[in-house]
């Protein structure tokens, strides 16, 4: 992901007293997801290394998570206030001395205006805005918003053929390891996701953050999600006697779902569990009606086994919109840029 540090430099400069812009471009720098990377690294490597044509997004999309109402539920419950403009969910930070960030991540911005207007009327154009289309958004250059990472992509894998369709679909290798999965003693179940801190793929996943160096959600809001939202946080364990050797957390959400959580053990590996317990997993949502399953971002220089994985299922690559930065008091000055550099979010 490619980072316009040409016009983050500019809005520096324009406003370098000002902490609010540097609070927004670096949030800007750390990930499409402001932080928030929904599953852990590396598990292991079964699917090809070439990526699939990128897939045509249909319309009316289902709404990612970030943008759902159960995600803003679970906000609320941890003391957050996000606001809901014209349909879309617009976070809100509070910054040192009492100002304030906006954040608008995976919304459909295919038109900003009303967005726009939205934000005007209630008063918050004010503050600078942080925006991570769900798809490419271009046009939000007419509204003076500055680019200021590249697109990145998510995996969807959609779920709406049939148990026979989606298996012809997996890659090879990954029709292979789910064959030897099958094949092994393993005990599979499936529960609401326990108000524990302490289950144990909190902290394997912990562990794992640190090792690899992502972030996650805080517990506390993954928690919250599901005591908010009563049997859309599901857990899919693995077992062989009584030792866990895989788990998956998946946060469900309308029509859709969210791969949010998941490990695999060492011994786990060798059984080749957690594509049975993906494959499991995705079967039961789609007899539940889920149509698709988002596997989250794709990230082929920091994790490629973990790319590889998602891809090996089937799952078509979708393009976001980058990441756009906007504050409309300074919009006459930002203007000229918003146009310098708009080959970086349509390459």
């Amino acid at each position: 992901m490619a980072i316009n540090k040409a016009a983050a430099l500019v809005i520096l400069g324009a406003a370098a007293a000002c902490p609010m812009i540097r609070f927004a471009v670096f949030m800007a720098e750390i990930n499409h997801e402001l932080g928030f990377q929904p599953v852990n690294g590396f598990m292991f490597d079964s699917a090809p290394a070439s990526e699939p044509a990128p897939m045509e997004t249909a319309h009316p999309q289902p709404r990612a998570l970030q943008q759902s109402p159960e995600f803003a539920r679970a906000l609320m419950a941890c003391g957050q206030d996000p606001v809901t403009l014209d349909g879309t969910l617009v976070l809100q930070r509070r910054l040192p001395g009492g100002l304030r960030l906006m954040m608008v991540n995976r919304a459909d911005l295919s038109d900003p205006a009303p967005l726009i207007t939205a934000l005007r009327s209630s008063g918050l154009h004010r503050s600078p805005l942080i925006l991570s289309p769900e798809t490419p958004a271009p046009q939000l250059a007419l509204f003076g918003a500055v680019p200021l990472t590249t697109p990145a992509h998510a995996a969807l894998w959609d779920l709406s053929q049939d148990a026979g369709q989606r298996r012809a679909a997996l890659h090879q290798k990954w029709r292979n390891r789910l064959k030897h999965g099958e094949a092994q003693p393993l005990r599979l179940t499936r529960q609401n996701l326990p108000h524990d801190v302490r289950h144990w793929l909190f902290q394997a996943d912990a562990k794992q953050q640190t090792l690899r160096g992502y972030r996650s959600w805080p517990i506390g809001l993954t928690l919250a999600y599901g005591r908010e939202n009563k049997g859309q946080a599901k857990l899919f364990q693995a077992f062989e006697g009584k030792e866990p050797v895989a788990a998956t957390l998946i946060l469900t959400h309308g029509s859709t779902a969210t791969y949010h959580i998941a490990h695999t053990t060492a011994r786990g590996k060798q059984l080749s569990a957690h594509p049975l317990l993906l494959w499991e997993a995705a079967n039961w949502l789609a007899s539940k009606g889920v149509s698709r399953l988002d596997l989250g971002l794709i990230n082929t220089e920091d994790a490629p086994g973990l790319a590889r994985f998602k891809l090996g299922t089937g799952a078509k690559l979708h393009r976001l919109g980058g990441t756009w930065g906007l504050w409309q008091p300074l919009g006459r000055l930002l203007r000229p840029l918003s146009w310098l550099d708009r080959r970086l979010m349509n390459s």
